[in-house]
């Protein structure tokens, strides 16, 4: 039992950009709740982090596509199950429409580690990221992503 615990740890060392990380979310963290849910547990991805290392921004793993606006759907990257079997039930998507910013000492205390990104995907959402014209330049600079 050891062992599973070790494997879903959060540590320092884990807390690097493409790291998928699971974690319980409130609209308190700017989450839109639906059924009457208070928190949901969600797949969160770290893509980096502020200067001083105490918070992270991520974006979430979502099942569904956001299509609520072409803009919206233009930002949805899609992740495929063959390459996340031990996460995934079915195809899924990255929203690259917001950055979630999240502390440092959140992600290691309530954090459960759930693999990596690809570096393709990776690599291909935060191009998304960055041009992303729904996050702003502010926030964009923040976490050294411009």
């Amino acid at each position: 039992m050891a062992d599973q615990k070790e494997r879903f740890e959060i540590t320092d060392e884990k807390l690097v950009p493409g790291r998928i990380v699971e974690i319980e979310l409130s609209e308190d963290d700017g989450l839109i709740l639906k059924d009457g849910y208070k928190t949901r547990n969600k797949y969160i991805v770290l893509i980096s982090v502020d200067d001083d290392r105490v918070i992270y921004a991520s974006f979430l793993i979502n099942s569904k596509r956001n299509d609520i606006t072409n803009e919206l759907a233009d930002l949805q990257y899609p992740i495929r199950f063959k390459d996340y079997p031990d996460l995934l039930k079915y195809e899924s998507y990255l929203d690259c429409s917001f950055l979630l910013p999240i502390e440092r000492v959140r992600l290691i205390s309530d954090g459960k580690d759930r693999g990596r990104l690809t570096d393709a995907d990776l690599s291909d959402a935060l191009v998304e990221i960055i041009n992303s014209k729904t996050i702003s330049p502010k926030l964009k600079k923040k976490f050294n992503l411009v």
